[in-house]
């Protein structure tokens, strides 16, 4: 088993062709899976934009695949993270087709070199080849043929994609493909032959306790302070007590954060209280996470 770091650039540059196996399940990304990546892009755009602060790489997840050797072909099949790159190549053909409209040639060419395979013609011509109930929609998108025949995730995903550009027009286009080719990793794992690619994905899937959004939240604050000595000395004063007055029980836990963050009249739904809290809190200072681990911990009294 291999891993690395890789870009999106990395992972659709050249001729290559990810296939979706039967064992996996359709395409399921929804909205606030969009709306959290659309918002990571567009925070890495207004970066790349502002010349006093410097754009660190953002991780996206990782790509689990075990390659197949055909000559002149890299195919690979995708263990885990068929919704990460199936949503990459959606966006990136949103991209080619407002290229196209507004005569990006050359972005228009490259674009397409990351979506298919040319002179290739059939399957072999796509880079992605998704599960059967997919396959359909997402080649009328490669094809540039946005004649759908039903509505399914693929043809939500294309519509909500292109209606954020449609609002955000004033956005580069060529400088968008690079933040999301460039400033945009996975960690990258390629099995190796005679390994066991139902037995990983069943692992990487179902086994071991899921990170409640608590535990996200915790390592979220306590990183932002100034030491792991700080750190330390605000957990046993205010986390701790706050997670002993609710029983350790971190689901639990994880409702009362919520409820905190609602107390400004904000509705946040349950699965979107890291990510607001990451959003409203990522350029706090010191001194402002320690107030509010001060508040977090006086209202589990109440």
């Amino acid at each position: 088993m291999k891993a690395t770091k890789a870009s999106v650039w990395d992972l659709f540059n050249g001729a290559k062709q990810y296939r979706v196996p039967l064992f996996q399940r359709p395409y399921v990304w929804s909205r606030q899976q969009w709306e959290q990546l659309w918002a990571d892009i567009k925070e890495q755009y207004d970066l790349k934009g502002d010349k006093e602060k410097k754009s660190a790489a953002r991780f996206l997840g990782s790509i689990v695949v075990v390659r197949e050797y055909e000559k002149n072909l890299d195919k690979y099949i995708i263990i885990d993270g068929q919704q990460r790159i199936t949503t990459i190549s959606i966006i990136l053909a949103v991209i080619r087709a407002f290229a196209r409209e507004k005569g990006l040639n050359e972005l228009y060419d490259q674009i397409t070199d990351f979506l298919k395979n040319t002179p290739r013609s059939g399957e072999g011509s796509y880079v992605v080849i998704p599960t059967r109930v997919d396959k359909n929609a997402l080649f009328h998108i490669f094809d540039e043929d946005y004649v759908f025949e039903q509505d399914s995730g693929i043809v939500e995903c294309f519509d909500y994609f292109w209606w954020q550009l449609d609002r955000f027009s004033y956005m580069d286009l060529n400088s968008l493909q690079q933040v999301i080719t460039e400033d945009l990793c996975v960690v990258y794992i390629e099995l190796e032959e005679g390994e066991n690619p139902n037995q990983v994905f069943e692992a990487l899937n179902y086994r071991g306790v899921p990170l409640e959004e608590s535990d996200l939240i915790r390592n979220f604050f306590f990183a932002h302070l100034d030491s792991q000595e700080a750190a330390d000395a605000q957990y046993d004063q205010f986390w701790k007590p706050m997670e002993e007055r609710l029983n350790n029980d971190q689901a639990l836990i994880s409702s009362f954060i919520r409820h905190f963050c609602m107390k400004d009249g904000r509705i946040i739904r349950h699965g979107e209280i890291f990510e607001k809290i990451r959003r409203q809190y990522q350029q706090a200072s010191a001194d402002e996470v320690r107030s509010l681990l001060q508040d977090i911990s006086c209202f589990s009294v109440y």
